[in-house]
This record gives structure tokens, sequence and C-alpha cells, in this order.
């Protein structure tokens, strides 16, 4: 009988495929480096402002329409 914990991940692998959350050792750091660039504080800094920039607007519209 399979345990949980692999039928977990079977269905991650089967889902994600051999990506970062489903594989261990040297695919996960090599895949671990080459993401670590798109989550650089520099990008995730420009992302989060553009995304605030674009919702504060709806936001404020939402909770001041009378």
């Amino acid at each position: 009988m399979a345990s949980p914990v692999n039928d977990k991940g079977s269905i991650l692998k089967d889902l994600l495929g051999d990506g970062i959350f489903t594989v261990d050792g040297d695919k996960w750091h090599q895949q671990r480096k080459v993401s670590s660039y798109e989550f650089s504080t520099k990008i995730l800094r420009n992302y989060s402002s553009i995304f605030f920039q674009k919702n504060v607007a709806k936001l404020a519209h939402i909770l001041y329409e009378p």
C-alpha cells in the first residue's frame, strides 16, 4: 500500500512535472539557482509597485463608493 506522502508527491509530479517543488538534489539546486533571478529583491519591488499602483485606485473606489 502506498503512503499518503508518496501519493501526494505523485499527484504534484503529475501536475507540475519535474519542477522545483517536485525534485531533489542536483535538479533542485539547478532550478533553484535559475528561479532565484526571477525573485530578486529588485524585480519583486518593481512588480509590487506596479501591482499597488494599478489596484489602489480600484480599492479606493470600492471603499468610498456611496
